[in-house]
């Protein structure tokens, strides 16, 4: 008598955290991908991701068709080529570029604002947003990722050699969005809209 092997589903998404320690090159990751395509893959629990030595290591895994208002129940997927994998890194770097020449010192017509108070206005938005900590869906791990960010000031009117740096931040966790947030105000209906 042949017993049926129990059918397992197809991941849909899969999130995967990459190593703090190293850049984890495209390679590495598509052969993660390769070596396990057609393999059962299933989530690593939080308390052990801390703990974790692996280059990547598996968040959260969404089957198909998945709405964010249904729960996931913790389970092994079978890895398709199908399956959109997002790669989530524990450290970012930005580099925002601001263009304060004269022309944005001219009033837009359809808002009746200086446009120079608008690149800051956006800038802010921006900023509150990349600080802003999320939960990975189809997890309870909400993801805070360090935040590295320079911001360069481009003016056609002042003859520099390089681009001056106006702000390099280094930010670890959320409490900096309420000093940046006085640095650079958002009308709080707006932080939804960020950049």
């Amino acid at each position: 008598m042949v017993s049926a092997r129990p059918e397992v589903e197809e991941a849909g998404h899969v999130f995967l955290l990459m190593r703090k320690d190293y850049r984890i090159s495209r390679n590495v990751r598509l052969a993660w991908v390769l070596s396990r395509l057609h393999q059962v893959i299933w989530a690593l629990p939080e308390p052990e991701l801390v703990q974790s030595e692996n280059e990547l290591e598996v968040l959260s895994i969404l089957p198909h068709g998945w709405q964010p208002d249904e729960p996931v129940q913790p389970r092994p997927y079978l890895l398709v080529p199908s399956t959109r994998v997002t790669f989530l890194a524990r450290q970012y770097r930005f580099v925002i570029e601001l263009d304060l020449s004269p022309s944005t010192g001219i009033v837009d017509d359809s808002t009746g604002e200086i446009i120079f108070d608008e690149v800051f206005h956006a800038l802010s938005r921006c900023l509150v947003g990349l600080l802003r900590p999320f939960r990975i869906p189809g997890s309870d791990i909400i993801y805070r990722p360090e935040i590295f960010v320079t911001i360069q000031a481009y003016s056609s009117i002042i003859g520099l050699q390089s681009h001056q740096v106006k702000l390099g931040l280094t930010v670890g966790a959320s409490q900096c969005v309420s000093s940046l947030q006085h640095c650079f105000p958002v009308n709080p209906e707006e932080s939804g809209n960020i950049c």
